[in-house]
């Protein structure tokens, strides 16, 4: 009898409180080094983290692309001197898909692709917007990235725009 409020007390902690299982260690390297290649423009880290088998798919667009239009999409970009990545969150879990355990991350981007004349002046990219890149994983290899539309404004987290300077009573 003195073990049945122990097995109530286990069974009402809540399940939230086993923390997920970490990454496996390759998947945290292959997002590790994915990140260093968008943020430092490194096109050959970036194609050898891509599988032969590799599925992109743009925000912009219902068709898939395959891993040759992907990578010269990205070495476009990766060749403008204007364009630039900062990370701003990380996240990582996993899904099934197609019946098998898959790990995921998903990065949160801010890119800019100003390009500047050489008087200083702004070229013909325009423009600072956001995105998120879903990035499913076999081993240490990419094989599919899930790529949202842009979003042009940062809104606070109760949903204002941070872009407009408020005077008092207005």
């Amino acid at each position: 009898m003195r073990k049945f409020p122990l097995i109530v007390l286990l069974a009402a902690a809540p399940l939230s409180a086993v923390p997920p299982p970490p990454p496996v260690p390759v998947t945290l390297e292959a997002t590790q080094n994915y990140i260093r290649a968008l943020t430092s423009k490194d096109r050959d880290v970036y194609d050898a983290l891509l599988a032969e088998d590799f599925v992109g798919h743009d925000g912009h667009s219902e068709k898939s692309k395959d891993r040759a239009t992907w990578l010269s999409e990205i070495s476009g970009a990766f060749a403008s001197p204007g364009f630039h990545v900062t990370v701003l969150n990380v996240f990582q879990g996993g899904q099934i898909v197609s019946g098998q355990y898959r790990q995921r991350a998903m990065v949160v981007e801010r890119v800019t692709n100003f390009a500047t004349r050489p008087n200083g002046a702004p070229a013909g990219d325009c423009c600072v917007f956001y995105l998120t890149e879903t990035i499913t994983f076999d081993g240490g290899q990419i094989d599919r990235i899930d790529r949202s539309p842009f979003f042009e404004n940062a809104l606070s987290k109760s949903g204002e725009r941070t872009d407009l300077n408020r005077r008092p009573g207005n």
